[in-house]
């Protein structure tokens, strides 16, 4: 478990609160206070500048201190107005030499390493040629659907000119965001995404397959989708994560995140955390709740 997510709405006093949602928001419950100074004080106590120890650039694991930690904070509100204030809250971090960043020419691995997602406006985030430390969530479907892969497989027939877009990613209100990965980018193509300016690609899993959960799991058909996304996004130096898995009735979930481990995936996207960590949820059992 090596990243972790916070949902977070700019107020009008420049504060970020976290929460799924407006009703779960109090004042108490700030980005600041939930993540960054958490995380500052973690890395602080992992790097003590001491007389046994000077200058060293050690993660927050202890089992593994070369790991980095991602971030992955995902803006629920105006993107434009957000991400400036998500940039001058990491300050704390930044200060202290713990993020990953881009210096202009390779990317700087840190400690920690932010990663923008839902309405993060690429085109801002990118906007700095010479020096960022936030980087982006891409869209998993455009980078395939842009891919050499995906124009051979509908040469050959084996997919439709639907099969494995994401189905909302095109609003017709004008004043709705357009979904993850999706503000600010444009006419640009998949092969836009980079790992100088992306860490992951992703996409809803529902969005993606139109699919209802069955207790069967994932047909070859799918399985053959999610695989060719998984290996253009690769292929681009992304790592995959799908969200919007199911969580119920618990044995497909179970075999959901065995499929997506099976095909490749980087990252399992949960809520159960409990549940995953066990780590038996790959064997085959017959009890579905």
């Amino acid at each position: 478990m090596t990243s972790v997510e916070a949902d977070v709405w700019l107020q009008d006093d420049g504060e970020l609160l976290v929460g799924h949602d407006p009703s779960s928001l109090t004042r108490n419950r700030t980005f600041t206070g939930l993540y960054v100074n958490p995380i500052r004080e973690l890395l602080d106590h992992q790097n003590p500048d001491n007389e046994f120890a000077h200058g060293t650039k050690n993660g927050i694991f202890d089992t593994d201190r070369e790991q980095t930690l991602i971030l992955l904070v995902d803006i629920k509100t105006d993107g434009y107005k957000t991400l400036p204030a998500v940039l001058k809250h990491l300050e704390a971090l930044r200060s202290q030499g713990y993020l990953t960043y881009f210096n202009g020419k390779t990317v700087v691995k840190g400690a920690a390493q932010v990663v923008m997602t839902g309405n993060t406006p690429f085109d801002l985030l990118v906007s700095n040629t010479t020096y960022r430390d936030v980087f982006f969530d891409a869209p998993l479907d455009k980078i395939w659907e842009d891919s050499e892969d995906r124009s051979d497989a509908l040469r050959a027939g084996t997919i439709g000119s639907e099969d494995g877009i994401r189905q909302h990613s095109r609003p017709e209100r004008a004043d709705v965001a357009p979904g993850q990965g999706m503000t600010g980018v444009g006419s640009i193509t998949g092969a836009s995404f980079t790992p100088e300016n992306s860490y992951y690609a992703s996409v809803s899993l529902r969005d993606v397959l139109g699919w209802s959960p069955q207790f069967s799991g994932l047909n070859e058909h799918q399985k053959g989708i999610l695989r060719s996304q998984i290996k253009a996004a690769q292929t681009q130096g992304m790592k995959v994560r799908y969200w919007e898995t199911p969580n119920w009735p618990v044995g497909l979930r179970n075999r959901v995140w065995e499929t997506l481990l099976e095909l490749g995936v980087d990252y399992l996207n949960v809520d159960d955390l409990k549940g995953v960590s066990k780590g038996d949820w790959g064997k085959r059992r017959w009890r579905l709740w």
